[in-house]
């Protein structure tokens, strides 16, 4: 059986501003860093055999830390 997880990126600086970001570049805030790194820890557990990100740096941070964890 196929599981499919799916995860938002963090907080970014924008969100912290209330701006809308579309595909604009922006990066997480601090606060989106310790939610990416949470959601890694979350996800310890759970076996991972693949993991799909946009190439926007935000999306790529958040999906780095929990592909981190399963090499």
């Amino acid at each position: 059986m196929v599981r499919i997880i799916l995860i938002r990126h963090g907080e970014t600086t924008w969100n912290v501003e209330g701006r809308y970001q579309g595909q604009v570049d922006t990066p997480l805030s601090p606060r989106g860093l310790a939610q990416g790194q949470a959601a890694a820890e979350a996800l310890r557990a759970v076996p991972i055999g693949a993991a799909v990100a946009s190439p926007l740096s935000r999306a790529q941070t958040t999906c780095r830390f929990a592909s981190g964890l399963h090499g």
